[in-house]
């Protein structure tokens, strides 16, 4: 403590400014470590936040789970409400989960969870004036994939999805309402 007294005002703040911006990092370092895409579960509750969509899904313990009556393969879709605020219609929304339920299948990538970038959508127009929705989609928590809605006309609709690289990986033939896809 004697050897503190001895050191000079501008050497006690150089001491203090470090130790400052140490903390300083130390505490952004902590809040940013992990994975950021990793939900975070209570598991009291069966509750976890999905950071990529912003919505919270409820899982509890010992209680139905919300995917009861649905087929094995069933997809979860969170986020996916959020493009009926760009314009989609809820059959145009329908027929994209069914577009990603097919990627999936025809991948034979055994998805689970897709869900959309809370603050990824725009909509836009192409150089020949075509309306389209592009999104982010984090599939089962960690592989994204880049998405393109394409109006054909009013209720007609296109999906691709490419990779990160903007690779297409998939495009669906053109959906229309109460379409099956065929």
């Amino acid at each position: 403590m004697e050897s503190l007294n001895k050191l000079s005002a501008r050497s006690k703040a150089l001491i203090a400014l470090v130790l400052f911006v140490g903390l300083i990092i130390m505490v952004v370092g902590l809040s940013h470590s992990g994975n950021k895409n990793k939900p975070a579960v209570d598991p009291k509750s069966g509750l976890y936040y999905d950071k990529n969509s912003g919505e919270t899904v409820s899982n509890p313990s010992g209680k139905t789970p919300d995917t009861y009556g649905t087929t094995p393969t069933a997809l979860t879709y969170l986020g996916f409400s959020r493009l009926l605020d760009y314009g989609l219609g809820s059959d145009q929304l329908t027929n994209v989960k069914y577009a990603f339920q097919d990627f999936s299948t025809k991948q034979n990538l055994r998805l689970t969870e897709l869900s959309v970038g809370k603050d990824s959508v725009t909509a836009g127009r192409t150089s020949s004036d075509d309306s389209y929705l592009d999104f982010t989609v984090l599939a089962n928590r960690k592989t994204t994939y880049l998405a393109r809605i394409l109006y054909a006309d009013d209720q007609s609709i296109t999906l691709t999805i490419s990779d990160t690289n903007h690779k297409t990986v998939y495009t669906s033939d053109t959906l229309a309402p109460f379409s099956d896809g065929e």
